[in-house]
């Protein structure tokens, strides 16, 4: 059995892992953008200030922090506080983006294939064959 003192600091853990997990589910939803998920994860952050090194925005695992960023300014109407990075990593799906809004695709449809763009090296022919 517990020490009172384990006992207290297991509960503690018990409610910043219910904290994760709702996180974790809310993140596996289907309609979540860049800017939801962010959101999510800085209030994650700041609940457990430990995960900082797998979590905030400018970790080794963001493939592209500038890139993220900048997407998450313009989703949330913050596009005139642009750095001028995060205006270059944005820049080469302007074209892209433009041509995809004429045929009104929803934003979601548009957030997947410019994930897959900019992603593209990590995936091939194969790889979409074997998901379908």
């Amino acid at each position: 059995m517990p020490s009172p003192a384990t006992n207290y600091k297991l509960k503690a853990l018990l409610g910043q892992l219910a904290d994760a997990q709702s996180v974790a589910m809310k993140l596996q939803c289907e309609v979540l953008n860049l800017l939801d998920a962010r959101d999510l994860l800085n209030g994650l952050l700041e609940v457990m200030p430990s995960f900082g090194d797998y979590l905030a925005p400018n970790t080794e695992i963001v493939h592209s922090p500038d890139f993220e960023s900048g997407v998450v300014k313009v989703l949330g109407a913050q596009a005139k506080r642009l750095t001028r990075a995060e205006r270059s990593s944005l820049q080469p799906m302007a074209r892209m983006v433009l041509r995809y809004e004429r045929n009104r695709l929803s934003p979601l449809t548009l957030e997947m294939i410019l994930f897959l763009k900019v992603n593209q090296k990590y995936w091939d022919v194969t790889t979409v064959d074997g998901c379908i």
